[in-house]
């Protein structure tokens, strides 16, 4: 008898748009939008990178298993409403922690070699997260702490200071920091002080 294989298309429709096709947990195909598109940081739905990897892997549509969405925050943004996918199964979309529950296995198996490790994580705002504390244990992992968007000082607050320089947000970051050496800090050091507050039971 063949061993049955698992298919997982997954795609991204914020910023770096793009889709990925996975069997097995071995990647067949994943490219960003903005490589087909011609548009840095596309953000949207990816649909020249969605049919590009079912070319790439030689795979139609109707082999998915599982479609995969990492996005918890906003199931089905106004902005894609309209432009579905007609060749997508729809009844395989799973709104759900797929990849992350399966990221964390793969972590607890190939790298938490000893009893209890301590896990840390900081993004943007992820999922609706800027930053989890977590705890492996046994190749279980149990979230101990999070720090939500509202906290994110990259997101939410980063980006908020590179808009208000006239740059554009989640993409001029760079030109942000690169203005920093020429500031007088000390100029805004209590006001900044003020809009940051460190909570020291949550920091």
């Amino acid at each position: 008898m063949s061993k049955r294989h698992i298919t997982v298309f997954s795609f991204h429709d914020g910023h770096d748009a793009g889709a990925a096709l996975i069997r097995d947990g071995d990647v067949l195909a994943a490219i960003q939008e903005e490589r087909l598109n011609n548009i840095k940081h596309y953000a949207g739905l990816p649909v020249l990178s969605m049919n590009e990897v079912f070319r790439v892997a030689h795979i139609e549509p109707s082999e998915v298993d599982l479609i995969a969405v990492v996005n918890l925050v906003r199931a089905s943004p106004p902005r894609s409403k309209k432009t579905p996918s007609e060749d997508l199964p729809k009844e395989k979309l799973r709104q759900s922690e797929i990849l992350r529950n399966i990221e964390d296995k793969k972590l607890s198996h190939e790298l938490f070699t000893v009893e209890n490790d301590l896990v840390f994580t900081a993004d943007g705002a992820g999922d609706g997260l800027s930053s989890t504390v977590s705890i492996c244990k046994k190749g279980e992992i149990q979230r101990i702490a999070a720090s939500t968007y509202f906290d994110s000082l990259g997101n939410a607050f980063y980006g908020m200071i590179t808009s208000h320089l006239g740059l554009k947000p989640w993409h001029d970051e760079y030109k942000t920091m690169g203005l920093a050496p020429y500031g007088k800090p000390q100029r805004l050091i209590d006001k900044m002080r003020r809009i940051i507050i460190l909570n020291p039971d949550k920091p």
